[in-house]
């Protein structure tokens, strides 16, 4: 995807296109654990869309845009104002949370697999579940924030349609996730 991304930057297309291929790419260098490109990405990314107040290429991002904007938000002098940043992160998590809960939604009305598929942290996060420990534990054990252990438990819940941990660690060995 950065081939591409970094292929299509000659192009002269659509001012929105533009910002979405450079968001895409910061929240690509950021999975790749490449902060510095990312951040940089993102200030590129936050000038064009900026005179034209475009931020829908951000949040259609989702979680990817979620974890960038909160790191750039620890950032010190970071160029970006933090009210943006913020809208960025909160926005950009609650669409990944109605898109989840949106693809469930269609998935079980139309009676489509029931594969989930949990992130690597999710399914550590279940397991830890699973074996009692308090969102405290699981976040000391993960090296995680309290919140983001809270944030990754909501999601593992949509992903398997429930509302507790005790329906959540049932659907999961039922599903033999766990």
């Amino acid at each position: 995807l950065l081939a591409v991304l970094e292929n299509s930057k000659d192009a002269h297309g659509i001012l929105y296109g533009q910002v979405e291929n450079m968001a895409m790419e910061a929240a690509c260098k950021y999975q790749l654990r490449d902060r510095e490109g990312a951040l940089q990405a993102l200030c590129e990314a936050y000038r064009l869309a900026e005179p034209n107040a475009l931020i829908m290429p951000f949040i259609y991002l989702g979680t990817g845009m979620r974890t960038l904007s909160a790191a750039a938000l620890k950032e010190k002098d970071f160029p970006i104002p933090k009210p943006w940043l913020e809208n960025i992160k909160r926005r950009s998590a609650t669409y990944a949370k109605r898109r989840a809960f949106v693809e469930q939604a269609y998935r079980k009305e139309y009676n489509l697999g029931e594969a989930v598929q949990l992130a690597d942290r999710e399914a550590a996060v279940l397991k830890d579940l699973y074996h009692g420990l308090s969102r405290t534990e699981i976040a000391a054990a993960n090296g995680l924030s309290i919140n983001t252990v809270k944030s990754m438990i909501s999601m593992i819940y949509t992903k398997l349609g429930v509302e507790n941990n005790l329906d959540a660690i049932r659907v999961a060995m039922d599903r033999r996730l766990i």
